[in-house]
């Protein structure tokens, strides 16, 4: 019923005014309902519920309820508001406006589905022989007619969703019932519309003024001229420094100034593309590009922008650095680019550089003429030396982790010498992505080199020619002697100081087994180094670890302090190992770990150390004899008899008596009127055997020099060069001294001066015999 109809049924008489006056109370009643509604309703769901209340009151309908459809996967109707009998009804029905499926047949459903409405006037008649649940479910609750209107906003095609009446009467919903509930309908859709428009107006808003609190703070004090740029290009916001940028207030900016006023003409139209872009075809525009700005005086400043959408609105963010001068530093640097590319491509050797993968990436003028072409692009194996692979020896992989490194080559082809410098270009953030090669014509310096070898050549001729002739020489060292087998010890010394290999040195005691080790050392690279000589004979075997290895404070008892073994004391020199038979098994086993490179942990500690030793080891007993006594390791025994050097006792080389004499008369009797060297006393020194050595005849030479008297060991008399001498070796204490001394230098010669065993077969202790040794002058190092 439209308003022309509700006027002629006012105008008419009697009973027929008096139902339209009753009609028109009832529909003012419902609009102020409605329009109470549009006016209170914050969301959709209350305006709604408040029309279906409406409906329910004023129209006598059992239930009214609105439903959205639903893009899901089964295409369901979502219950938005409803009223009055059958919510239980509502609760229990499934409803979707899918052509077929579950809940595809309901009112709601065909409605939505078509955008027709939906009528059945006689739902007990339908439900006789159906088979719907709906119908069934309706006709038990009572139902007898249902009205199903679409929700369709005009000028568009798809419903939003339905409204949907029930009614206890049969026949319910009138050809004019309906009209009327099809424009109210028609009114339903368009206020849920204006009220989507008007909530989500009001939800942009809010996230503009969100915006503008969270950013203003921060947009102040970002460094760069920043502003908040409307949809319609007008400037919202500006922060200080873009005030300075521009030369304005902030008054004369904000809603009167767009962003394209402070851009040269020639950009503006690339810049307005932008900004379309930017709110229609995300991710087409960029986000950082240069432009030209204007300032109020009409001074141009290159400007960097970088440009975002604030998320949630049409509102833009622009930040403007100004790098009038990083461009002109820019345009500078190409100009020094382009100075040194100009002396790279006069330099008269090949320049190139390359990327990680070989590739050319610049070739000076001098390698393009050389190649015949611009080998940019090409592989520098492929454009020097012809492969299809990398050089093998190629030193790049240095150079990549920011190394420079020089290397010589040679091309038959020119028959020329270069040398090579490779050096890393690195980038802004340190990383080596490139390396440059300069190659330096060295032709001439190669001629000299080689005519400087063969000069070399003659040169260690010379010293071989001079070596030969060293048999003249008497003093090597701190040994003294120019007999043959001496000069070939010096030969094996030599040999075995320009080497690094173990050398193991034999010789009975006294012999000069130290004093050879160390003129190995002192000939040696090592020579800087530290010499630790070490006498295993010594060494208790408990505390044998210790020794070598060192301990750590609180390892054992009586370790109060932390202590460097003599291995980590050797460190970068030599360890010469004195006595090496007297070190147990398993201290072998240890020892030979750490020097074949495992390393060792001090006694009490956890950081494995692995110093840089040179091991030169010396022995007066027959190593072979250990070996088959089980006394000595077979791994342990070849890793130090690598060079073998052997001794001779001082009687088989008596023809160094005379200078071994003079050697160590001149040592001792220094600022003291030295006794005559007569031909008695010189028999007296030939005739003897010289069991203790050179040791034993220094130590004769200094008790002649202190007392006059020629004593070798206790024998059946001294030699006295003064008679009256003779009286006093005949007194008691030194006769008796005399004779002990002889006894412990024989059981020391027996045991080959192994103290332990020396002291137990003369069945005294082994401190007892150290201190009678320091008494009579037996310590004197080998």
């Amino acid at each position: 019923m439209n308003w022309e109809e509700y006027a002629d049924m006012v105008s008419g008489k009697g009973k027929e005014k008096s139902l339209a006056l009753k009609d028109l109370e009832t529909l003012v009643i419902f609009l102020r309902r409605c329009n109470h509604a549009l006016l209170k309703a914050s969301d959709e769901s209350y305006l709604l519920r408040e029309i279906c209340m409406a409906l329910v009151a004023m129209g006598g309908y059992a239930l009214c309820w609105v439903g959205y459809r639903e893009e899901d996967e089964g295409l369901s109707v979502r219950k938005v508001a409803c009223w009055g009998d059958g919510k239980d009804y509502l609760e229990n029905m499934q409803v979707s406006w899918a052509e077929t499926g579950p809940g595809s047949g309901t009112p709601t459903g065909s409605a939505t589905r078509t955008g027709k409405t939906f009528l059945n006037r006689e739902l007990e008649s339908s439900s006789r022989g159906s088979s719907e649940e709906w119908i069934l479910a309706a006709v038990e609750h009572g139902f007898r007619s249902v009205l199903s209107i679409p929700l369709i906003v005009e000028g568009r095609k798809k419903p939003i969703g339905a409204l949907t009446l029930y009614s206890f009467a049969k026949g319910a919903f009138g050809e004019r019932e309906c009209l009327l509930l099809s424009n109210l309908a028609g009114d339903v859709a368009s206020g849920i519309d204006h009220l989507h428009q008007k909530l989500e107006r009001e939800r942009v808003e809010e996230a503009l003024r969100m915006a503008e609190a969270r950013y203003a703070g921060v947009l102040e004090n970002t460094g760069t001229g920043t502003i908040l740029i409307e949809n319609n290009e007008y400037i919202r916001f500006c922060n200080a420094t873009f005030e300075k940028m521009t030369g304005y207030t902030r008054e004369e900016i904000l809603g009167r100034k767009k962003w394209k006023d402070f851009v040269v003409p020639e950009d503006v139209k690339r810049m307005e593309n932008y900004h379309v872009w930017r709110r229609t075809e995300p991710g087409r525009a960029p986000s950082v590009y240069e432009c030209q700005f204007l300032n109020r005086k009409g001074e141009i400043k290159d400007i960097l922008m970088k440009v975002g959408m604030v998320e949630g609105s049409l509102m833009s963010v622009a930040s403007f650095m100004d790098i009038t001068e990083a461009k002109k530093a820019r345009n500078l640097l190409h100009e020094r680019e382009a100075q040194l590319a100009a002396i790279v491509n006069h330099l008269p050797g090949p320049v190139f550089v390359r990327d990680i993968k070989g590739r050319v990436i610049f070739a000076n003028h001098r390698l393009v003429s050389q190649s015949g072409y611009n080998p940019e692009g090409e592989y520098c194996y492929s454009i020097f030396y012809k492969r299809k692979k990398p050089c093998t020896g190629c030193p790049v992989g240095r150079v990549f982790a920011g190394e420079t490194v020089r290397k010589e080559v040679f091309f038959p082809e020119e028959g020329r010498w270069y040398e090579v410098i490779y050096a890393p270009l690195a980038s802004f953030d340190g990383t080596v992505g490139r390396v440059q090669a300069v190659f330096m014509d060295i032709t001439e310096r190669k001629a000299a080199e080689s005519a400087l070898m063969i000069r070399e050549e003659s040169l260690r001729e010379e010293n071989r020619r001079l070596r030969s002739a060293m048999q003249e020489r008497w003093h090597f060292g701190g040994l003294v002697g120019k007999s043959q087998v001496m000069q070939d010890v010096y030969e094996r010394i030599l040999k075995a100081a320009s080497g690094s290999s173990s050398v193991i040195i034999y010789g009975e005691s006294g012999t000069g087994k130290e004093l050879t080790a160390r003129a190995i050392h002192d000939m040696s690279e090592r020579v800087r180094g530290p010499f630790v000589a070490v006498n295993c004979g010594a060494i208790s075997e408990n505390l044998a670890e210790s020794a070598f290895f060192g301990h750590k404070k609180g390892a054992f008892t009586g370790a109060d302090r932390d202590k460097q073994g003599y291995l980590a004391a050797a460190d970068g020199g030599t360890l010469f190992l004195d006595e090496i038979g007297e070190i147990p098994l398993a201290m072998q086993i240890k020892l030979l770990r750490a020097l074949d490179g495992a390393g060792f942990t001090p006694v009490g500690g956890t950081e494995t150390l692995k110093p840089d030793i040179r091991v030169i080891a010396a022995t007066n007993r027959n190593l072979y004899d250990l070996l088959r006594e089980n006394r000595m390791r077979e791994d342990f025994f070849y890793r130090i008899h690598i060079v073998p050097i052997r001794l001779p006792a001082l009687r088989d080389r008596k023809e160094d008596l005379p200078l071994l004499m003079d050697h160590f008369f001149n040592k001792y009797g220094a600022g003291r009127v030295l006794p005559p060297v007569t031909g008695k006393l010189l028999e007296a020194f030939s005739s003897h055997d010289w069991p203790g050595n050179v040791r034993e005849l220094q130590n004769a030479v200094q008790r002649y020099l202190s007392l006059g008297n020629l004593d070798f060991l206790g024998e059946r008399e001294g030699f006295a060069e003064d008679e009256g001498e003779a009286e006093k070796v005949g007194a008691l204490v030194p006769r008796v001294d005399a004779y002990e001394k002889k006894l412990i230098v024989e059981a020391l010669h027996r045991h080959q001066w192994h103290r332990e065993n020396a002291a137990e077969s003369l069945g005294i202790h082994r401190k007892t015999l150290f201190t009678k040794m320091k008494k009579f002058g037996l310590l004197n190092e080998n």
